[in-house]
């Protein structure tokens, strides 16, 4: 399990890294068995990124907000770009 930030983290690292904490401390004490890597990586598109990552990853699991049609194709579909190009399974949840 890595949650440490680094030394030199900033304040909004720090908020980022807490927020990441928090989220996911209930799965965590429900399942203390499955091991999770957190990461917080600033740079780059939000679907690459992640494409990127999973091939470290056993699953990926995200959410989708839903955008259909239009808005969806404009602003891009992270769930999509992971569905078509990551290197583990994927779980989108809605």
């Amino acid at each position: 399990m890595d949650t440490d930030p680094p030394l030199s983290a900033s304040p909004e690292e720090l908020a980022a890294q807490a927020l990441l904490d928090a989220a996911i401390a209930g799965a965590r004490r429900h399942h203390p068995h499955v091991p999770v890597i957190q990461r917080l990586i600033r740079t780059g598109a939000v679907g690459t990124t992640l494409m990127h990552q999973s091939a470290e990853a056993g699953l990926v699991v995200v959410g989708s907000r839903g955008h259909a049609g239009a808005a969806g194709l404009l602003r891009g579909s992270v769930s999509q770009v992971l569905l078509h190009h990551a290197g583990c399974p994927v779980i989108v949840i809605r």
